[in-house]
């Protein structure tokens, strides 16, 4: 018995209907793995070219600012 996907090719941008079956389950995991690498990858990759932005990092700071001054206010209520 198997179960249907919808699959993207990423050189065509086209969706397209996979019947998974015991016989290709293997092969199926391993593209999704590389899929799921590749997407880990180009995040990594924009969140580093992001931080490495000035108006980025100046809005970082003063997010990691606002953060520090609500935990110091919370250690003071404790």
């Amino acid at each position: 018995m198997g179960c249907s996907i919808n699959k993207k090719l990423s050189s065509s941008k086209q969706t397209t209907n996979t019947k998974i079956t015991n016989d290709n389950f293997e092969e199926y995991l391993k593209s999704v793995g590389s899929l799921a690498e590749s997407h880990e990858l180009r995040k990594a990759k924009v969140s580093y070219q992001l931080q490495k932005n000035p108006i980025i990092q100046r809005r970082m700071n003063k997010s990691r600012e606002k953060l520090d001054e609500i935990c110091q206010d919370k250690i003071f209520l404790n």
